[in-house]
């Protein structure tokens, strides 16, 4: 009776330091990473034409990839990048086929070079740099992605790949694509979710011996700041704020991101050049809040661990 009562004071005293310690520490996680940032346009300004300064170089380099600006050590993070990029096509196509989109008039948003342009016939690409558009054998529009020059309802389907990390006004480019979008439309938003801070010097790849003390600690911090359980730790209760404050405002609550310092003069690694951190279940509470049905996703819950990089929306207007 004596030990027993000895193993439940134990027991107790180990759950209050438990809670006592991570409790706080949850706390402050969540505060760190709460995305406070929301669209600024006077602020983006500058961000905006920096952005399109880089990309008619990387489009007007000696080379189809642009790999004269990727100045960076980490050529094997580029090259999964560039691999990844192959299944593109064939994942593109597939949303064209399943939603009835083969006959229908589709957009392309960060159009790039063109090399998704033939998976649909009626292709329309549109991007911020004029330098690519001699590679078009279909029609191209030069124009932001957040002030299409399109009038309402005038697409079937749109499809963006690994651009809205680019844009540091992404509710605004949302709402463009919405806007551009027929009733009942599909939208296909490839994202690379969740860039970090760390990705613009290139912290990840780089060798220690490139740092200060401070960048050191930095790159040793990424030991655990890198790791899903880490990600997990905090990501999971923020994404239930998240979830009840979208329950109470709705259509009234905008979307929320973090702000990046964007390099444009060194690409260390995949997004070095990322000018916010946009999360997926964020992305998926707007859509839903403005009436959107996701198409590939069950609910709101298993979504918060959606394995692939898309979402598919149909628009409801």
């Amino acid at each position: 009776m004596g030990l027993g009562r000895e193993l439940l004071d134990i027991a107790g005293g180990i759950l209050r330091v438990t809670f006592a310690v991570y409790v706080p520490l949850i706390v402050v996680l969540v505060l760190w990473h709460y995305p406070y940032d929301t669209d600024q346009p006077a602020h983006d300004e500058d961000t905006a034409g920096n952005s399109a300064a880089f990309y008619e170089a990387v489009y007007s380099g000696p080379d189809s990839n642009g790999v004269a600006r990727r100045r960076g050590l980490n050529y094997e993070e580029t090259a999964r990048k560039a691999a990844a990029d192959i299944q593109l096509p064939q994942r593109v196509g597939d949303f064209i086929s399943r939603y009835g989109l083969t006959n229908g008039k589709v957009l392309e948003v960060g159009s790039g070079q063109g090399s998704l342009q033939d998976v649909v016939a009626d292709y329309t690409g549109l991007d911020i740099s004029n330098a690519a558009a001699a590679k078009y054998h279909k029609k191209f529009v030069v124009a932001s992605a957040t002030q299409m020059p399109f009038p309402d309802n005038t697409f079937d389907g749109i499809f963006t790949v690994w651009v809205m990390e680019h844009i540091p006004e992404p509710e605004k480019a949302l709402r463009e694509m919405r806007r551009v979008l027929k009733p009942g439309g599909k939208l296909y938003l490839h994202v690379a979710w969740n860039c970090e801070p760390w990705f613009a010097d290139g912290f990840a790849v780089r060798p220690y011996s490139d740092f200060t003390l401070p960048g050191k600690a930095v790159k040793a911090s990424l030991l655990l700041r890198d790791t899903g359980y880490f990600k997990a730790f905090y990501g999971l209760p923020l994404r239930s704020i998240r979830w009840a404050q979208y329950a109470v405002r709705g259509k009234e609550e905008p979307l929320r991101f973090r702000n990046l310092r964007a390099n444009y003069t060194t690409y260390w690694q995949a997004d070095s050049d990322a000018a916010i951190s946009l999360d997926s279940f964020e992305t998926l509470l707007w859509h839903q809040a403005q009436g959107d049905k996701c198409l590939n996703c069950a609910s709101n819950w298993n979504a918060m661990g959606h394995p692939e990089p898309a979402w598919i929306f149909e628009i409801h207007k």
